[in-house]
């Protein structure tokens, strides 16, 4: 029988909307009676056997959520609506500007029928719970569809961004094994038909397991996977060949939802692992309470499945929440033009929206003056929120006051699943756009220390850490691995989890989150954040983006450099450069000893848009690099590599 409270009669969760801020009422409960204040929320979710216990940190730093509990994870985010009568309702609109296809916008009772459907079909192929499935798919429906039936029966699915190439996909193969493959015939980007099945193919001949079974969403005739019915399957076929759908499975609370490869993995890899129903507790709770929807509204997170922002906020949250999710195929700019995002939120009314600050840098790169949003009214937006990487006050400032889209820069890891940090917005307070990423997300006690652990006074920068117990939905642990989740994540600070960035928090408890731990450079033995450094830069109006790293000096152990993109038609004068280093002291000081700036057509990114500057200190300092897997166009190494050595000639 499963146990509920329905959603409206919590009125922390779907009641009227908060009056003045409740961020200290909450944060207080969550951190001194985290058993009452969880166990609250959990009873927002449906249960097929309510837990013994809330929380058990007898054994840190693995704390254990609800103890003795059973639950279904897609239960919750697809039966349950269907189940209370809203069947009809929009579950997930798709947008792809780059195909001819229309926004389809697919119902619950849709999404059941082909997600439990899916779910008998791997059933008959042999899967269980605990088995692994691995799926490589571009932003179409059916990856969110392989991930709930996964939910469905309690396999772990393992979700590999949809352009890896053949040898990072071996890797993941060899280190998750999975019992059966998921994927696209073929990804579509501008122009361009990217084909997966060879790339899975040579994935599957280089690696050492072997997955008995791959299953393709066939797309186009172009580039139709080549089935055989025995071990590589049609999606749609294998749907069809089914008579009736699997039911949800009753699981464990800490049952294995997913596993995750962190953007930055290379060699070994780790895998974050996720449990099931912490996680759906989290994430229920900040559709509301921290992203300030309420059920119904539409949501759009432009993001993609392979990473975490595509698990928590494309498919678990918004379906939990009863947010109609956008799942886009394209880039927010770039299909076709700047006009695209503006397109998105007028068309289908959203309300809030999740993007990464690199793409709002490339929009304004394109787009100055917002003119491109002028023709699509969006009277309902309530608020962008940002996160990623850190966002300058100069683009916040841009989205605020041109695209008048009240941006909320936010702060979070793959290990955490959900915000770490976030302007309580939604709690009744202000955002403030001046470069915080907010106050510890309710749950979350974040201290700022300095490399003993000791904890910094207000204003002083240190090393950003989490107080254990870690709020639900953190990682548990990594996918088989736990001696190294406690020596990564808990060794330098006991007690403490390391998140390898560093800055400070101000005296109303806002953290700026100023640059990774290894990103600190030491300039004559004073310790500079280079994202400090690179926001100071960004003021300047006709810079558009920045990455500084640290060049060694025989004098001073570290000297700043700056690369530096600047706005369309313009060049990096002498003048220009004078003005950019006087801002930079006007703002931070003359210690700084800024005295290079190298102008670049473009920086160096993952194809999540985090600038990969520990490539570029690499090339500066002539040390051996590796070329990121997930860089988004390895040809920028080249330009780089050309940058720097016409700067070094010009010495």
């Amino acid at each position: 029988m499963r146990i509920s409270r329905f959603l409206a009669t919590r009125t922390g969760y779907l009641g009227k909307r908060c009056l003045g801020s409740l961020y200290d009422q909450y944060q207080s409960e969550a951190l001194t009676n985290p058993s009452q204040f969880w166990g609250n929320h959990a009873e927002n979710l449906i249960w097929d056997k309510k837990w013994d216990k809330v929380i058990d940190t007898s054994n840190p730093p693995f704390t254990k959520w609800f103890v003795g509990g059973k639950m279904n994870m897609c239960y919750n985010c697809v039966d349950r609506h269907v189940d209370a009568g809203n069947g009809e309702q929009t579950a997930l609109i798709w947008d792809s500007p780059v195909t001819s296809s229309p926004p389809y916008h697919m119902s619950y009772n849709e999404l059941q029928d082909k997600v439990s459907r899916l779910a008998q079909c791997l059933v008959q192929l042999g899967v269980e719970p605990g088995d692994r499935i691995l799926i490589y798919m571009p932003m179409i429906l059916e990856g969110a569809i392989a991930m709930l039936a996964c939910a469905r029966i309690g396999a772990t699915h393992n979700v590999v961004f949809g352009g890896f190439a053949a040898k990072e996909l071996s890797v993941r193969i060899d280190a998750s094994k999975p019992r059966v493959v998921i994927a696209g015939s073929n990804g579509v980007l501008p122009g361009k038909v990217v084909a997966f099945q060879p790339i899975i193919d040579r994935a599957i001949e280089m690696s050492e397991h072997k997955p008995q079974y791959t299953i393709y969403k066939n797309r186009s005739s172009e580039t139709s996977a080549v089935v055989n019915g025995k071990t590589v399957l049609d999606f749609d076929e294998a749907l069809d060949g089914v008579r009736s759908g699997h039911d949800c499975v009753p699981l464990p609370s800490d049952h294995p939802l997913y596993l995750l490869y962190t953007s930055g993995t290379t060699g070994t890899p780790k895998a974050v692992q996720r449990n099931t129903a912490d996680y759906a507790t989290t994430l229920l709770y900040t559709m509301k309470n921290e992203f300030n929807l309420n059920q119904d509204e539409v949501w759009f997170s432009a993001t993609d499945y392979g990473w975490v922002v595509g698990h928590s906020y494309c498919v678990y949250a918004p379906l939990l929440s009863r947010n109609p999710s956008v799942i886009f195929e394209g880039k927010p700019v770039g299909t076709p033009d700047a006009s695209t995002l503006h397109r998105i939120i007028s068309e289908h009314d959203v309300r809030c929206s999740f993007m990464s600050p690199s793409i709002m840098r490339i929009l304004r790169r394109a787009d100055p003056e917002g003119a491109a949003g002028h023709p699509y009214p969006r009277p309902n937006f309530r608020c962008m929120f940002l996160a990623g990487e850190r966002c300058d006050v100069g683009t916040l400032h841009w989205v605020r006051d041109v695209l008048k889209l009240n941006p909320a820069d936010h702060y979070w890891q793959t290990e955490s699943g959900a915000p770490i940090l976030i302007p309580p917005v939604a709690l009744g307070e202000e955002v403030d756009c001046n470069g915080s990423a907010g106050k510890a997300a309710v749950g979350n006690n974040i201290l700022i220390v300095d490399d003993q652990g000791n904890e910094l006074p207000d204003g002083e920068f240190g090393q950003i850490v989490a107080k254990l117990p870690l709020r639900p939905g953190f990682f548990p642990t990594l996918f088989q691995n736990d001696t190294a989740y406690v020596e990564k994540y808990f060794s330098d600070f006991p007690g403490h989890y390391n998140t390898f960035d560093a800055g400070y928090k101000d005296s109303d408890g806002n953290v700026f989150v100023m640059a990774r731990t290894d990103d600190i450079i030491n300039v004559g033995a004073v310790r500079l954040s280079t994202g400090a450094i690179e926001e100071a830069i960004g003021q300047h109006q006709l810079v558009s983006e920045c990455a500084v790293v640290g060049q060694e000096d025989e004098v001073m152990g570290e000297k700043p450099l700056a690369f530096v993109v600047m706005r369309p038609g313009t060049t990096l004068s002498s003048d220009l450069t004078e003005e950019v280093i006087k801002i930079v002291r006007e703002n931070i000081g003359p210690h700084t000893g800024l005295k290079e700036i190298i102008q670049v057509e473009r920086l160096p990114k993952t194809i999540s848009q985090k600038i990969l500057r520990n490539l570029i200190v690499a090339i500066v300092n002539n040390k051996p690099y590796k070329v990121s897997p997930t860089i988004e166009d390895a040809a920028v190494v080249g330009e780089i590599l050309d940058v720097v050595k016409t700067w070094r000639d010009g010495q």
